[in-house]
């Protein structure tokens, strides 16, 4: 018998396994806000503040993509703002509006709540 063999195929194993489930963590993401995904959304925080734009979600984080341009005091441009997983508990509300005008997109969205 290779004792070589022997002792790499455990170790093998082991990163293989190790990547496999590295992999699948960070695709994974959170079932209730992937419904959010893409669309635009409300949110306020727990500290009473509202932020909006469109939501795009990742596996530890949720970054808002904000509509227009909001400029800081020192006049750089906020383009988005994210929230990592552990401010992700101070969000107090998720609000998805429903668009208005667009008979196909308000039957799709009102189908989309009954399931």
């Amino acid at each position: 018998m290779n004792y070589t063999l022997v002792f790499w195929i455990p170790i093998l194993v082991l990163f293989l396994s190790t990547a496999i489930g590295a992999i699948i963590k960070n695709r994974s993401r959170d079932i209730c806000l992937q419904a959010f995904d893409t669309n635009f959304v409300l949110i306020k925080t727990t500290e009473e503040k509202w932020y909006w734009g469109d939501l795009a979600v990742f596996s530890n984080s949720v970054e808002l993509v904000l509509r227009g341009e909001d400029r800081t005091d020192q006049g750089f441009a906020k383009l988005s703002y994210i929230f990592y997983e552990p401010e992700l508990n101070n969000i107090a509300w998720v609000i998805r509006p429903v668009l208005s005008g667009n008979l196909a997109v308000i039957e799709r969205w009102q189908a989309e709540i009954r399931t």
